[in-house]
């Protein structure tokens, strides 16, 4: 699974990034259009998937997930759970 940031305002957004990603054969991914996050069911090359969309004149950014962490960053999340800093 991969996840991305878009920067994105509307529907019509939302079709011109859908049609562009499925114009280049990509399937199963959703888009929130609360949280603006573009989200992959299966593993996509992310370089494709960001330079598709910078090229449409929308900035993305791939979101780190908790595998991408460092053991020592996992470490502080789990402490500011712990003590209340972070509410799941």
């Amino acid at each position: 699974m991969r996840k991305f940031e878009l920067t994105m305002m509307c529907s019509a957004c939302n079709w011109k990034i859908t049609s562009e990603l499925e114009r280049l054969g990509f399937k199963n991914f959703d888009i929130d259009m609360n949280t603006s996050v573009l989200t992959f069911q299966n593993d996509v090359n992310s370089e494709i998937v960001i330079k598709s969309i910078n090229n449409i004149g929308y900035k993305i950014e791939e979101i780190a997930l908790k595998e991408d962490f460092s053991d020592e960053e996992i470490a502080l999340f789990e402490d500011a759970v712990r003590n209340g800093y972070i509410k799941l």
